[in-house]
């Protein structure tokens, strides 16, 4: 993935656990329950693939009741504070 020209052109990229990484992006997520599909939790996080971990893991006390989660939408920010307005 690191040899992909979107992510060599990208200010800052990392690659952490083998996936790509971007200091200092944010994200506004909404998740779905998978076993609930009427169930739906917004957020806001800086490593999105370990969140989701983190929500369908029972780590995440709001969303324990309707998990297994899935990502139904996400959008990247420059700033938390940015991320937070929209999660």
């Amino acid at each position: 993935m690191a040899g992909h020209p979107f992510y060599s052109l990208r200010k800052g990229f990392r690659m952490r656990n083998g996936e790509p990484f971007f200091p200092g992006v944010y994200y506004a997520y909404i998740l779905g329950s998978i076993s609930h599909p009427k169930e739906h939790y917004r957020g806001h996080t800086a490593d999105l693939k370990n969140r989701l971990l983190e929500h369908n893991s029972g780590k995440c006390a709001h969303s324990v009741k309707f998990a297994p989660w899935k990502v139904r939408f996400y959008a990247a920010f420059e700033t938390l504070e940015l991320a937070q307005g929209l999660g």
